[in-house]
């Protein structure tokens, strides 16, 4: 899965790139099929009132394709952590200092990842001029986090008794 988030979050990074180098001739091949009808916008009906401007588009979907490499790299961090729990929890005891960091990243990553998403689809309701700026937090990525949190308290905890115990033998 880590895997597959990292090469999403090249592809969206790609089309920035490719936005910016190749941006006007991109953006006038995009206004040519949208004034022809050759080309269409379905999606969030705030979106289909500025739809007919490509120039418009192209900078909400820069902004999108920002937000998309950032939160598409949180999400392969938080994969790449929990791989790395697991694996080093094959040869050694599950907890040590390293695991407890991994985890309260975990769920650092998720309570902080739906407030960037959040704050990108309002700049990105913004940048493209939409008739209404909406403002929603998807609150179970945060409590999801809140509970990892008090995960990785235990996860010290055991730590700290784990090297309690090391000390006495």
């Amino acid at each position: 899965m880590e895997v597959m988030l990292w090469i999403a979050t090249a592809v969206y990074a790609g089309m920035l790139v490719a936005l910016v180098v190749a941006g006007a001739p991109l953006v006038r091949w995009v206004q040519e099929g949208l004034d022809s009808g050759n080309l269409f916008i379905v999606g969030d009906p705030n979106l289909l009132p500025v739809a007919s401007d490509a120039t418009v588009l192209a900078r909400g979907f820069a902004v999108a394709a920002i937000a998309m490499v950032a939160m598409l790299g949180m999400m392969a961090v938080v994969f790449r952590n929990i791989h790395l729990i697991f694996s080093t929890s094959e040869t050694e005891s599950p907890f040590t200092k390293a695991n407890v960091q991994r985890v309260r990243r975990i769920g650092e990553l998720s309570i902080i990842a739906p407030i960037i998403n959040a704050i990108f689809m309002v700049v990105v309701d913004l940048v493209v001029g939409s008739r209404k700026v909406e403002f929603f937090v998807n609150m179970q990525p945060i409590a999801f986090g809140l509970v990892v949190l008090c995960l990785a308290q235990f996860f010290a905890y055991g730590a700290e008794l784990e090297h309690d115990v090391d000390g006495l033998l």
